[in-house]
């Protein structure tokens, strides 16, 4: 075989360590990217405090601010559009459909003067609203924006007065946004604070609209931050060009809220990466249900763990405790902004990301670390299918023929996806196979406890080799910023577990005949110890498929939750549960009862659990937006976990033994 020979395993050894240097060099840069990007803004919402300041006994909602930001540390605050039913509430426009002035001019109550004007000035329809404004500015603001929501032919104003006659339903009307108060503006920047625009997307989309909406507020707020409102982004669907072209030419950034479904964001994100600020919330009915504790844990992980530069805290409406509602608000978000300062983040407005000084893998590094992922193919096939020369020049001139087709139709970024989905297979998978020791290594290992921590940090060192590659391959600012995700978790969790349970089951021995094992399998009658046996397998495939990502929502177990709470709470990051109680256990077991209490026959099983925790090693670098020190101190902390519980198991079942040997013999 052609692996087998010393030259040609030397070179694809030097071709494999040269792509993890490559690799390195790029985790280093997206390092200290990190680290200067260390800000955090804690921004709460004008509306949401203005209702808060009313429910706690009528405080002007500037004071309430005010204290905000001395007492809570807030940075921001996220200005909404103003609406018709705002200025309706602020007694400001009243808002009349031509029906009702019919009828109240017919019986001649409210208002006989206006009423009597208003009427002989026109002729009223019944399908039409009348907005009788007082403030002439407010009366221009409400105009320019109807003009260019409508046209301005369906804008009508009534003679000389700041009274407008449009046609639209009510409920559409009264809902439209009008563009950001300057009062607003002028008043949070008098105290300090950083304003967040708040923009809804038009019902009748055009670039005027979108134009008009920006002019709004840019001259106030330059370079400012834009966090859309309702279920659409601004310009979806057909604007989100124009929209991305005004973001550019006004240097403006725009917030994207993590795991919301506003449709468009993900197009509007993919144009302006270098513009997007990760946003977590808590929506005010999630929070009605969840105590303070609980959510203050889920922002600090959020900023903690996935890299989320403004977490936007809704209030509190409903607290059940002697605290005042106000000063219980104050309090939660004081503990959410030491708890930021506590992880080392700067709580401040993020003004500008230090995007220049980050620079991804270039087309010569993702070509290294591609012959490196080569190498590993080879080494994985080698150990199922022999391979020639013919075969393997084969494969390296496909190989590179294919790399070269990426960059010639500009399909790099599905190459990167493809080769880092390739790398969550492979090394996983070849840690197992290739560092599982034979009986002949066994005999020669005298002490196994010392030799299982060697085996331990060989299984992690590989792990850790193609983490660092996927680092390297999905480096662009995209990936990072969680604009572009990965694109195989469910693959990468399924295929490892397939090849280490057909290599084991067969053993290296019988893996030439692998068909025809397979097939007298499949005709064998099924006794029970491997009915069970097979069960557990495929069901814990199954819960381990649907809990990775965060699309099919599983039931926590028992305790689970606060298990977890209290884990994150002493160790500041939750190491996986999969890893410490189940992979490496299993892994450990099989290592020291092999031969001994475990028969070979039965090895697969264990190694294929196992397994499971080397796939979540390199899964917690597939998300690439978590910190890399995050995923690296999670790493290790869950194989030192995993190796002293599964310790922990074997003293249970050595004690299990010893009883039930004494009890048969008694």
């Amino acid at each position: 075989m052609v692996l087998e020979n010393k030259f040609i395993k030397v070179g694809l050894f030097a071709a494999l360590f040269v792509s993890f240097l490559v690799s390195i060099n790029i985790g280093v840069r997206r390092f200290n990217f990190e680290e200067q990007n260390n800000k955090v803004e804690v921004a709460v919402s004008y509306n949401a405090i203005k209702r808060l300041s009313i429910r706690g006994g009528s405080i002007e909602t500037n004071t309430l601010l005010e204290r905000l930001k001395k007492e809570s540390g807030i940075t921001s605050v996220a200005l909404e559009e103003d609406t018709l039913e705002y200025f309706v509430n602020e007694g400001k426009v009243t808002v009349l459909k031509g029906s009702e002035i019919m009828n109240m001019y017919r019986v001649g109550h409210v208002n006989r003067y206006l009423l009597t004007h208003l009427y002989k000035q026109i002729k009223v329809k019944p399908d039409r609203f009348y907005l009788i404004i007082d403030e002439k500015s407010d009366y221009e603001q409400i105009r320019d924006f109807l003009n260019v929501e409508f046209g301005k032919d369906n804008v009508r104003r009534v003679g000389s007065l700041n009274i407008l006659e449009v046609v639209d339903d009510r409920d559409d009307l009264m809902q439209l946004g009008l563009g950001v108060s300057k009062q607003h503006i002028k008043d949070v920047l008098a105290l300090g604070l950083r304003p967040i625009i708040r923009l809804k997307n038009s019902n009748r989309l055009s670039t005027s609209a979108i134009k008009q909406k920006i002019l709004s507020f840019v001259s106030e707020v330059p370079e400012a931050t834009i966090i859309f409102e309702g279920k659409t982004v601004l310009g979806y669907p057909s604007q989100i060009e124009y929209l991305q072209e005004k973001v550019k030419d006004n240097d403006l950034k725009i917030g994207i809220v993590e795991f919301s479904s506003q449709l468009g964001d993900h197009n509007l994100a993919k144009g302006l990466p270098e513009h997007v600020l990760r946003v977590h919330s808590i929506g005010e009915d999630e929070l009605r249900y969840m105590p303070a504790k609980k959510a203050k844990a889920r922002y600090l992980r959020a900023a903690k763990e996935r890299g989320i530069k403004i977490l936007f805290v809704y209030p509190y409406f409903q607290v059940f405790e002697d605290t005042p509602i106000v000063e219980f608000n104050i309090a939660f978000i004081k503990d959410i902004t030491e708890g930021l300062e506590v992880f080392g983040f700067e709580v401040a407005p993020v003004l500008e990301l230090p995007v220049d000084s980050y620079h991804s893998a270039k087309k010569w590094e993702i070509f290294l670390l591609s012959l490196g992922v080569l190498t590993t193919i080879l080494f994985l096939i080698h150990y199922y299918i022999p391979l020639s020369l013919l075969r393997t020049s084969i494969i390296y001139i496909g190989f590179i023929l294919s790399f070269y087709a990426c960059l010639k139709f500009n399909l790099l970024t599905s190459w990167n996806q493809a080769m880092a989905v390739m790398v969550a297979v492979l090394f996983p998978s070849l840690a197992v196979i290739s560092q599982f020791p034979t009986e002949q290594d066994l005999i020669r290992n005298k002490g196994r406890f010392l030799s299982a921590i060697l085996y331990f940090l060989k299984l992690l060192g590989m792990c850790m080799v193609g983490a660092f590659l996927i680092v390297g391959f999905l480096s662009d600012i995209k990936f990072v910023f969680g604009i572009e995700r990965f694109a195989g978790v469910k693959i990468s969790f399924i295929l490892p577990l397939i090849f280490v349970s057909i290599y084991f089951y067969l053993r290296p021995h019988r893996i030439t005949s692998m068909f025809f094992i397979l097939k007298r399998l499949f005709y064998s009658p099924v006794r029970t110890v491997g009915l069970l046996a097979i069960t557990v397998f495929f069901a814990s495939v199954l819960v381990l498929v649907l809990r990775s990502g965060n699309y099919i929502p599983m039931p926590s177990i028992f305790l689970e939750e606060r298990f977890r709470a209290w884990l994150e709470a002493v160790l500041l990051v939750r190491p996986r549960t999969k890893e410490f109680l189940i992979g490496y256990p299993f892994l450990l077991f099989a290592y020291m009862k092999i031969d001994k209490e475990l028969s070979r026959q039965w090895l697969w099983f264990f190694n294929v659990i196992g397994t499971v925790a080397l796939i979540s090693v390199v899964n917690s670098f597939c998300h690439v937006h978590t910190p890399l020190s995050i995923s690296i101190y999670r790493t290790v902390l869950g194989m030192l976990l995993g190796f002293v519980i599964g310790h922990i198991y074997i003293i249970v079942f050595n004690g299990l033994q010893r009883l039930f040997k004494s009890r048969t013999h008694a």
